[in-house]
């Protein structure tokens, strides 16, 4: 009959929990690690919806002055059918026109700034 030590099952014991605590840290540190991705996502996207919002408010208010800027040009006349759907047209390839140069500086900045972390 083997007879067991008990200070090596108490160490065996241990063992076992330090390897459970450890893993337990480990998991622990991936959650949190993950839980400032997200916040950070989130805080992201709500501050792209809020900005997104504004522009929106601020196409309202420059409607008005846009459509009476172009209401003497005949293209654009909302007098006639074509009118109706030129000016929405032109308007549209402005503003993609300026998105594109807008996103095109924004990644030109981050690259920039990324470069120079990187020095």
């Amino acid at each position: 009959m083997a007879t067991i030590d008990p200070d090596e099952e108490i160490s065996d014991k241990l063992d076992e929990q330090n390897q459970k605590l450890s893993d337990i840290t480990q998991t622990l540190k991936v959650i949190q690690a993950n839980e400032k991705r997200i916040r950070e996502e989130v805080k992201n996207t709500v501050i792209n919806n809020i900005i997104a919002a504004l522009s929106v408010v601020a196409a309202l208010v420059w409607k008005d002055s846009i459509q009476e800027l172009f209401k003497n040009i005949p293209f654009f006349s909302k007098d006639k059918w074509y009118g109706k759907i030129l000016f929405p047209i032109f308007i549209t390839f402005l503003i993609v026109i300026a998105s594109m140069l807008i996103k095109k500086y924004v990644t030109t900045e981050k690259n920039n700034n990324s470069i120079k972390n990187k020095k």
